[in-house]
């Protein structure tokens, strides 16, 4: 028996097909977007692209699902990578090592049915946004997840109809300056704390737990299933 038996059986074979077909790309393969990479690769998705400069330290080690002590220091793209063909080897991935910028819009250019953008810097999240829409990319971001400790809080909305996030306030009035189109978002709507934390190079970054980023993930993953096999619970949201 496939280890994707009980999934196909919950979505039917038709459904399932179209997952294994589609290419999504996850920018960001920290908290959250590791946590949608492999909510993804559970559900059958059959191509993933992560896009990620960072390098997995132990200050981010208590919310990324491939920080185990071994991979420490290693890139989170590659590192995730790693993580991800142990379990699934009927999964294709793809990894690019950059900070998203001008300079790698090509990267929008390859076949994709969709972007998670999973990154918490400003202007990247504007720019990923903006040429995801000049394509007719679907898009799915996901805004601030620290400081936060209550999963049952994080849901998605649209850009324009967000309220009380800081990062959700700052995109929106930048987005409207960008004149971009609302768009999918998934927020949480409790209210963050002010903490800060001081770490290992001197950056202060807010407090943060698995929980949250990790509910934020599970359900950028499920968006992703619900558009592309109509799957949608009663209760759903």
């Amino acid at each position: 028996m496939s280890m994707y038996a009980r999934t196909e059986a919950l979505l039917g074979e038709e459904a399932f097909k179209k997952l294994r077909q589609l290419r999504i790309m996850v920018i960001g393969a920290g908290g959250v977007g590791s946590h949608a990479a492999q909510a993804l690769a559970y559900m059958g998705v059959g191509s993933l692209h992560l896009v990620d400069f960072d390098t997995l330290d132990i200050t981010n080690a208590n919310r990324h699902v491939q920080a185990q002590r071994h991979r420490i220091g290693q890139s989170k793209v590659e590192a995730l990578k790693d993580h991800l063909i142990e379990t699934f080897d009927r999964l294709e991935i793809h990894t690019s090592n950059v900070y998203f910028s001008e300079e790698c819009l090509s990267l929008l250019d390859e076949p994709v049915d969709m972007v998670l953008e999973c990154i918490d810097h400003l202007r990247a999240k504007l720019l990923i946004i903006e040429q995801s829409q000049r394509r007719d990319i679907p898009i799915l971001s996901a805004l601030g997840m620290g400081n936060r400790l209550n999963p049952s809080l994080v849901h998605i909305t649209t850009l324009y109809r967000s309220s009380g996030c800081p990062l959700a306030s700052r995109l929106r009035r930048e987005a409207r300056k960008w004149q971009l189109k609302d768009t999918p978002v998934v927020i949480s709507s409790e209210t963050p704390k002010k903490i800060s934390v001081k770490d290992d190079s001197a950056r202060h970054t807010p407090a943060s737990c698995y929980l949250v980023p990790a509910a934020c993930g599970n359900l950028m993953a499920y968006h992703v299933v619900k558009t592309f096999t109509d799957m949608s619970t009663k209760t759903g949201r």
